[in-house]
C-alpha cells in the first residue's frame, strides 16, 4: 500500500514538474514570438525609412500615399507636393567631400521634419539629393508659402558653398503644385507637375520657388 502511495506521489511530482516546464517552455515561446514580431516589425520600417536621412525613402511613400490621396479625393480637399533639388550638389560633394555632402542631406531633412509635423504631411528622399514634401488641405497660396519658407530656412543655415554659381551658401531649387484632386489623378502626376516646376526654377536661376500645373489645369 505504501509502495503503491508513494509510485502514486512520485507521478504526481513528475506530473508538475513537467507541467511547470511546459508552462516555462510556453513563456519562452511567446517571449520569442514577441520579438521576432519586433524584429519583423524593424526590418518593415528600414525598408521605408531612408538610413541617412530618417525621411521616407520612395518605398515608404508608395505605401502610404495612394491612401493619403484617396482621403482627399473623398474630401474634396487640396493637395500640395513639393519637390526640391540641393543646388550645385556635385560641385560640392566633389570640393568638401561626401562626408560633408552627407551632413548637408541631414541638415535638410531636419529641416523638411520640422515642417511635415502634422497629421498626413510627410518629406521624402527620392534619391541622391532629390526631396519631395506631400501636404494635404493645403491650397496652392499656402503651397507657395510653404516652399518659400522652406527655402529660406535652407538659405538660413549658412552652410558654405564656395563653388556655388549661385550663392555663397547652399541653396535649393524648388518646384510646386497643388490641386484639388480629381478620381482619377494619380500621384504620379502629382510629382512629374513639381518636378517640372522644379525644373524651371533650375533653369531660370535656381534658389527660387516656381508652381506649376497640371496639364488638365493648363488646358482649362
Amino acid at each position: 500500500m505504501s509502495g503503491a502511495f508513494s509510485e502514486m506521489v512520485e507521478t504526481s511530482l513528475e506530473r508538475a514538474a513537467m507541467s511547470k516546464d511546459l508552462a516555462s517552455l510556453t513563456d519562452s515561446l511567446k517571449t520569442r514570438n514577441l520579438q521576432l514580431q519586433d524584429a519583423r516589425r524593424q526590418l518593415a520600417e528600414q525598408a521605408t525609412i531612408d538610413e541617412m536621412t530618417g525621411l521616407r525613402n520612395r518605398r515608404g511613400v508608395n505605401i502610404i500615399i495612394n491612401d493619403e490621396l484617396a482621403r482627399m479625393k473623398r474630401m474634396q480637399l487640396p493637395i500640395a507636393v513639393i519637390a526640391l533639388d540641393v543646388d550645385h550638389f556635385k560641385t560640392y560633394n566633389d570640393n568638401y567631400g561626401h562626408p560633408a555632402g552627407d551632413q548637408v542631406l541631414q541638415q535638410l531633412a531636419n529641416v523638411m521634419l520640422e515642417m511635415t509635423s502634422r497629421a498626413g504631411e510627410f518629406a521624402a528622399r527620392m534619391g541622391g539629393e532629390e526631396f519631395v514634401l506631400f501636404y494635404p488641405t493645403v491650397n496652392r497660396t499656402a503651397a507657395l508659402e510653404l516652399a518659400e519658407e522652406l527655402r529660406m530656412k535652407v538659405l538660413g543655415l549658412r552652410v558654405p558653398h564656395e563653388k556655388s554659381l549661385t550663392a555663397e551658401y547652399v541653396t535649393v531649387s524648388i518646384g510646386v503644385i497643388s490641386c484639388v484632386p480629381e478620381w482619377e489623378l494619380e500621384f504620379d502626376t502629382l510629382l512629374k507637375a513639381a518636378d517640372d516646376a522644379l525644373y524651371l526654377s533650375k533653369t531660370s536661376g535656381r534658389n527660387r520657388v516656381t508652381c506649376g500645373e497640371l496639364e488638365t489645369d493648363a488646358q482649362s
